[in-house]
């Protein structure tokens, strides 16, 4: 009953207009949805651009990590490389010395066992200084 009500709730409806093509407003509904699309549009372009910096930077990084690797694998090598040969350089020595040993080892016995030939020949084969230049006094 509307006498009873306190308010008439037909009167809030407003009239509503239609946009179609004869209406001024009509213009201003396409440039909201163009404006929506325009902004859709800009942010999925933002977005394809921060992805590309994204994937050119860990590219990048990618590299720069890559190559550190091969410097470190080539560092390892050059060491590598380094190590074996001063094995071989003191390995060298060791058997020069191991032969000096044998070679006084075999004087000395020679000179025990009064072989004075045997002694003359090995102390002419040796390159030791004093004992040339001793025995040619």
């Amino acid at each position: 009953r509307p006498e009873n009500q306190l308010y008439d709730w037909r009167m809030m409806r407003l009239p509503r207009q239609f946009y179609g093509t004869g209406d001024p407003f009509a213009m201003e509904a396409d440039d909201h949805f163009r404006n929506k699309r325009d902004a859709e549009r800009l942010s999925r372009l933002e977005e394809e651009e921060k992805n590309l910096i994204e994937t050119t930077q860990r590219k990048f990084f990618a590299e720069v990590l890559d190559a550190v690797r091969e410097f470190q694998l080539q560092i390892q090598m050059s060491q590598k490389r380094r190590k074996q040969r001063n094995d071989g350089v003191q390995a060298w020595h060791g058997r020069q010395k191991q032969r000096a040993t044998r070679a006084e080892k075999l004087r000395i016995m020679a000179l025990k066992s009064d072989d004075q030939e045997a002694y003359m020949k090995l102390a002419k084969e040796s390159k030791n200084e004093k004992l040339t230049l001793f025995l040619e006094e």
